[in-house]
């Protein structure tokens, strides 16, 4: 089955730091993708504030894999109906 991950607003943060700092590499790409998928879920369902989500996507600048880019593409285009 496939299951969301929710953390608490402090472990969401520590997420979003790493994932900001230099070795958000060693966190392998599919778990990145799904960090991003998670957190934006979370934040239409109103339990995690959009600010924490945009520190946790501020790190995709950074990323070079279209695989850690797609659920952020898909979150855009999900905004762009509403």
């Amino acid at each position: 089955g496939y299951y969301r991950v929710y953390y608490d607003t402090e472990n969401w943060r520590k997420i979003g730091r790493y994932l900001n700092s230099k070795e958000y590499e060693n966190i392998h790409v599919l778990n990145r993708a799904q960090i991003i998928d998670d957190a934006f879920h979370f934040v239409v369902e109103k339990k995690l504030k959009l600010s924490v989500f945009c520190e946790i996507a501020k790190y995709l600048s950074k990323e070079r894999d279209y695989i850690a880019w797609y659920p952020m593409i898909k979150a855009f285009e999900f905004m762009s109906n509403i």
